[in-house]
C-alpha cells in the first residue's frame, strides 16, 4: 500500500476483465496484487489471474509513480513525455473506431505540435488531466495516418472508461456510453495536461490482451476443476510434464 487518498486493490482487474487502469489506481495509493505462488496453485485460472495482476501491475505502478510526482510539481521520468495546454477540439463518430474526440496540442504552430506527438501510433495510450492530475482519464489513440496527412498536429483519441478491458482498442468495439459523452462535452473548453504513457503500455498490452482472451474463452476446462476453470496453454507439457503421444485434435 501506499500513503493517503483513494486506493483500488488491482486483483479486481482480472474478475472485471479490465486491462487500462481506472483513475483511482492511478491518482490515489495502489494496493498490491497477491504475490506469485512459486509451490504451485491449485488452479489454471488462480495461476492466470495472479500472473495477469501482477503484469498489469508492472505497467500501471510507474504511471501511478509518475502522476504523483506530477501532483508534487516535480518533473517526470525522462521517459515520459507531458503536454500541458491540450484542448478537446470536437468530436466525430464513425467507423470502426465509434466516437473519436480531437484534441489539439498548446503548442504554437501545426509544425511544431506534429513534431510533439510523432511518437504516438494507433492503438497508444494517452492520460489527460483537468484539474492537476487530481483525477485522470485513459484515451487511445486512433487515425494516426489521417492526423498526420492533415499536418496541423491533430490527434485523434477514443476515450474510455473506468475498466475498460479487452475491447478499449479493438476496432468497431470502443466502449462509449451517452453519459460518457455528455462528461466529455461539458469540459471541453477546459485545458488538459497529457501524459504519453508508451513505454508503460505497448510492451504489456499485448501479453494482458492473450491472458485476458483465454479466460474470456480460449481455454478448456481441466479434468476435476469447476465450471469456468481454464487449461493453460501447453499445459500438460510445461506444468505436468505429461508424455503424450495422441495426435493433435485438427488432425
Amino acid at each position: 500500500g501506499g500513503g493517503g487518498g483513494a486506493m483500488w486493490c488491482t486483483d479486481g482487474a482480472w474478475d472485471q476483465g479490465a486491462i487500462l487502469p481506472r483513475s483511482a489506481e492511478l491518482t490515489g495509493s495502489g494496493v498490491d496484487p497477491a504475490p506469485n505462488q512459486t509451490a504451485g496453485f491449485l488452479t489454471s485460472e488462480e495461476c492466470l489471474r495472479t500472473h495477469y495482476n501482477l503484469l498489469r501491475e508492472d505497467f500501471v505502478r510507474p504511471l501511478r509513480t509518475t502522476l504523483a510526482a506530477l501532483q508534487r510539481g516535480e518533473t517526470p521520468p525522462r521517459e515520459v513525455r507531458l503536454h500541458e495546454g491540450v484542448r478537446i477540439r470536437g468530436a466525430q463518430a464513425g467507423e470502426p473506431f465509434g466516437l473519436l474526440h480531437e484534441l489539439a496540442l498548446g503548442g504554437e504552430g501545426a509544425e511544431t505540435a506534429g513534431a510533439e506527438i510523432s511518437s504516438l501510433v494507433n492503438g497508444s495510450m494517452v492520460l489527460l488531466s483537468p484539474d492537476g492530475w487530481r483525477s485522470c482519464r485513459c484515451a487511445i489513440v486512433a487515425k494516426r495516418e489521417i492526423a498526420l496527412e492533415r499536418g496541423d498536429g491533430a490527434l485523434f483519441v477514443a476515450f474510455q472508461r473506468d475498466g475498460a478491458g479487452l475491447e478499449a482498442f479493438s476496432a468497431g468495439a470502443v466502449p462509449q456510453d451517452t453519459r460518457l459523452a455528455v462528461e466529455i462535452a461539458e469540459r471541453s473548453g477546459e485545458r488538459y495536461s497529457m501524459v504519453e504513457a508508451g513505454a508503460y503500455w505497448g510492451a504489456y498490452r499485448p501479453v494482458l490482451a492473450a491472458l485476458l482472451r483465454h479466460r474470456l474463452g480460449g481455454g478448456e476446462r481441466g479434468e476435476g476443476e469447476p465450471a469456468g476453470g481454464l487449461r493453460l496453454p501447453l499445459e500438460e507439457a510445461l506444468l505436468r510434464y505429461e508424455a503424450c503421444d495422441a495426435p493433435p485434435s485438427y488432425l
